[in-house]
């Protein structure tokens, strides 16, 4: 049968003289019957001036990533995107790969078949994609003032900068009364740093984490608004800081017991050690609702990829209701979120720890109630013939060629799994290096030997993602909170 490629994009909407088609007839919107398009496209995520969430929209990635295509097992053709990021291919039976790079990445392969015209992958991006550079020299003046009963920090107490509407970031600073924070020492939280305009709603937070019970919630908090300007920091104001610590957040769940068997389970004999310390959830303001969870890499004692979110709780899975904590009023609009992770941690000889683990986030007015119902991947893990759940770390495997890998699922009541992620590590010394994600609806992807060195060691990370209702049919695009995910490690192998 012959492959699923790229053939062409349209030149012309209706043109049917492309592709040597002069005699083919047309469907409705210019396409041959044999020809569908399926799409690559930023989902951006963005809020109005008065900071309530807007409707995510597909937008173009600019500039376009490199873009490959090609059968399964078989070499790659590379392909441009059209001007919406889209492509045309020639309907088929058969799955075929998609590749796409985007700067500073690794490889992304989606292995698939969509539905016509439903293929639909998304790059999540929060914020407007048509961001101002940030003015050179410029920063925030930060001068918290208070008002009634509240109190400002303790002088040399650490604090952190978030904006939001442009999702940044900054280092903890120790409060000294009046800070200067320059803008260049800020880290972009999704696409690249850009200048924060009053005029698009985008807001600056500042806020203070104390420790309490299990937990670092926000001792006090402040909000304001400010526009750069070049060559020195802008006077923030005002920025009433507020210390009266009068919100909670309320969790629910099945015992910790009932969890942590059952993903230990899954994990068989590569199981490692669920360490309270890092099995946490964490409360915030989410940007939206209805975009991709999991988007951020682990931070702190969250082992874990963690939401985009301004947190303001942070407390071990043990702990039902937070400690009163500080949440600026003027957030009200962002939806409520909560992420949760447990996690078992296991490590090799020579490292690196390899988190397994479960995680969810919800979104509720009220009490948040976790379910962690995703299918992990469970023995058999086969390797072609080799098996990557039970044999000893270390063993010698043979790529000769396209290889595939399958899994079983775990099978717990109302458990889902709407696609997978599968990433090929290399561990350099105690580190792990992502050499390509793969992106399969199905518990089984054929694995391309070039991710591979001989002699060197690796390891597979298998996520499952529940949460996108309509992954099945090709459209990442749909996805509708509690997002689930299942995170499960192999057993590290050398390639040989």
């Amino acid at each position: 049968m012959r492959p699923a490629v790229i053939i062409a994009l349209l030149a012309a909407a209706g043109c049917n003289q492309i592709f040597g088609l002069e005699k083919t007839s047309v469907r409705d919107g210019g396409l041959p019957p044999n020809l569908a398009t399926a799409h690559l496209r930023w989902l951006v995520a963005t809020t109005d001036a008065s900071l309530l969430p807007v409707d995510p929209v597909l937008v173009p990635i600019t500039p376009p990533p490199d873009v490959r295509v090609g059968a399964i097992g078989g070499g790659t053709t590379p392909v441009q995107l059209g001007a919406d990021g889209e492509y045309v291919y020639e309907l088929t039976t058969e799955k075929w790969r998609f590749i796409y790079t985007l700067p500073g990445d690794v490889p992304r392969e989606v292995q698939w078949n969509p539905a016509e015209s439903s293929g639909e992958i998304v790059v999540p991006l929060f914020g407007r994609n048509d961001r101002a550079a940030p003015p050179t020299g410029s920063g925030y003046r930060l001068t918290p003032t208070v008002n009634g009963s509240d109190n400002l920090p303790p002088i040399n107490t650490g604090m952190r900068l978030y904006t939001v509407g442009l999702w940044t970031q900054s280092p903890v600073f120790l409060y000294s009364g009046t800070n200067d924070i320059a803008f260049a020492g800020l880290t972009s939280l999704s696409g690249r740093l850009g200048a924060p305009e009053i005029a698009e709603g985008d807001a600056i937070v500042i806020q203070r984490s104390v420790p309490d019970n299990q937990c670092s919630v926000s001792g006090g908090a402040a909000l304001g608004r400010a526009d750069l300007m070049t060559g020195s920091p802008t006077p923030v104001t005002p920025l009433d800081y507020e210390s009266i610590r009068n919100i909670t957040a309320e969790v629910s769940h099945e015992s910790l017991g009932n969890i942590a068997a059952r993903l230990q389970a899954a994990l068989g004999n590569r199981q490692g050690t669920i360490d309270a310390t890092n099995s946490r959830f964490e409360y915030g303001r989410l940007p939206s609702f209805k975009m991709p969870g999991f988007t951020q890499p682990p931070a702190g004692q969250l082992l874990l990829p963690t939401p985009l979110l301004v947190p303001f709780a942070n407390c071990g899975l043990d702990i039902f209701t937070t400690p009163s904590f500080v949440e600026p009023a003027s957030l009200s609009g962002l939806p409520r979120g909560l992420h949760a992770q447990l996690v078992s941690t296991r490590t090799p000889a020579g490292g690196p720890g390899l988190p397994s683990g479960l995680q969810e986030l919800v979104t509720s007015t009220g009490q948040f109630t976790l379910s962690f119902n995703t299918k992990l991947a469970v023995a058999p893990i086969m390797l072609g013939t080799f098996d990557l759940a039970t044999a000893p770390d270390d063993d010698p495997v043979t790529l000769a060629g396209p290889t595939t890998l399958t899994f079983a699922l775990s099978t717990q009541p109302n458990a889902v799994a709407d696609y997978f992620d599968i990433t090929v590590y290399r561990l350099d010394g105690a580190s792990l290096q992502p050499v390509r994600i793969y992106t399969v609806t199905e518990p089984t992807v054929v694995i391309d030997p070039q991710d591979f060195s001989s002699g060197l060691r690796y390891v597979l990370e298998i996520r499952s993602h529940s949460g996108y209702p309509k992954a099945a049919i090709g459209d990442f695009s749909d996805i509708q909170l509690p997002l689930s995910a299942a995170t499960v490690y192999t057993r590290t192998f050398i390639a040989n």
